[in-house]
């Protein structure tokens, strides 16, 4: 209980409010994970054609991240926030009250947009928060949240989809995502430092993020790792599916991912921040891809749950320690930039992961998806290997900077 006090008090207040609105976000995230077969079920879309038009929630993520990040630097983090969650929730209506392929595209798109505003306003302000000697510790209790919350979304979701059906999913959704809402209005300062402001004006690819090669080389890598998470709502589905698991069953067997993840990554947590970052990100990237090749080659619930167990290990080391990567890489006037940089990299890989894996499994075997997968994760390793020394130099440089203030 004295350590639980201890690591409490190392953070400020508005960041735990931020952490609670966060949890109650996620655990309510019931849509994301049963969208693939909302489309093809509820639907009726092929499994082509559905991973099309799940690939327009990548599309309109990449353009809110696109603007998430400038918003938050330009028009503040708490404004942002309110703005990407309140238009989520009627997002979600608008795409449950959705017929048609043409309104359905549209709907998916605008949620994609509206759902993913946020992202980089909430990591920047943990980075306004938080000094940088706690960040890697404050992006761990983050994530781990968002996958206590995911613990529970799937195993609630199954239950409403087997009782209520596929609408009880979206207005569960948008009901927690306007409870996030108020507890920001309400609980959530504004905590843009003076320098974003005064540098809001100038856009994205003229205002370093884009223009930093170590930055930019670093995304490579994170976009690559997107796109095996991007599997767990696309392939993934289709893949218990074959093996004979419905989705009330997909739906507790991924589950399993929150719940390792809300126990490991507090054993973890305190070793990866102390791990050399290279060999870190490299290991951990290599258990995420390992995961996910070996759903490709197995057919047996116990095999995709050894699978789920071994990448949920993996997202628990490369997951947070990305974000403070980018954190101490961004200058203070910067922040929301980088930040809306890294998450568009995750917005591309929404935007090719279902086209690329739907495509691939409709075309051939699951072997061949899982060989792509395997090739993807490691040049994302080998990205971070040859990377390592040049980021380490610019993280320290940033550290020195940030306690010179």
């Amino acid at each position: 209980m004295a350590t639980l006090r201890r690591e409490v008090a190392r953070f400020p207040r508005a960041y735990w409010v931020l952490w609670t609105g966060m949890l109650v976000n996620r655990a309510g995230a019931f849509v994301l994970p049963f969208l693939m077969l909302y489309f093809t079920e509820a639907r009726g879309l092929s499994e082509d054609r559905a991973g099309l038009v799940w690939s327009l929630f990548g599309a309109g993520s990449i353009v809110a991240t696109m603007i998430g990040g400038q918003l938050a630097d330009r028009w503040g983090r708490r404004p942002t926030m309110i703005v990407s969650l309140v238009g989520m929730a009627g997002a979600l209506g608008a795409l449950a009250a959705a017929e048609g392929l043409a309104l359905i595209a549209l709907a998916t798109f605008g949620l994609g947009l509206l759902g993913e505003l946020y992202r980089p306003a909430v990591s920047a302000t943990v980075a306004d928060l938080v000094p940088p000697a706690n960040r890697g510790r404050a992006y761990g209790h983050l994530y781990w949240a968002h996958n206590l919350g995911f613990a529970i979304a799937p195993v609630v979701g199954a239950a409403l989809v087997g009782t209520v059906g596929y609408q009880g999913l979206f207005a569960g959704d948008a009901l927690t995502a306007l409870v996030c809402a108020a507890v920001i209005v309400f609980a959530v300062p504004e905590s843009r430092p003076v320098e974003a402001s005064a540098a809001g004006g100038s856009p994205i690819f003229r205002a370093t993020a884009l223009a930093d090669g170590v930055f930019v080389v670093f995304l490579g890598s994170a976009f690559l790792t997107g796109l095996l998470m991007v599997q767990l709502g696309t392939v993934l589905p289709l893949l218990f599916e074959s093996s004979g698991v419905d989705a009330v069953g997909y739906g507790r067997i991924i589950a399993l991912n929150g719940a390792i993840v809300v126990v490991v990554q507090p054993l973890l947590a305190g070793h990866v921040v102390a791990w050399p970052r290279t060999p870190t990100l490299v290991l951990g990237t290599l258990l995420f891809t390992a995961g996910f090749v070996l759903h490709g080659f197995v057919s047996s619930v116990p095999g995709h749950i050894v699978g789920v167990a071994i990448w949920s290990v993996g997202e628990v080391i490369v997951i947070p320690l990305s974000a403070t990567v980018v954190a101490d890489l961004a200058s203070l006037s910067h922040r929301g930039r980088y930040q809306g940089a890294y998450a568009m990299a995750w917005g591309f890989a929404l935007l090719a992961g279902p086209i690329v894996g739907t495509a691939v499994l409709a075309r051939g075997a699951a072997s061949g998806w899982a060989l792509l997968v395997g090739a993807a994760g490691l040049v994302a390793a080998l990205g971070h290997l040859v990377l390592g020394p040049r980021r380490r130099a610019r993280e320290l440089l940033a550290v020195e900077t940030t306690a010179a203030r």
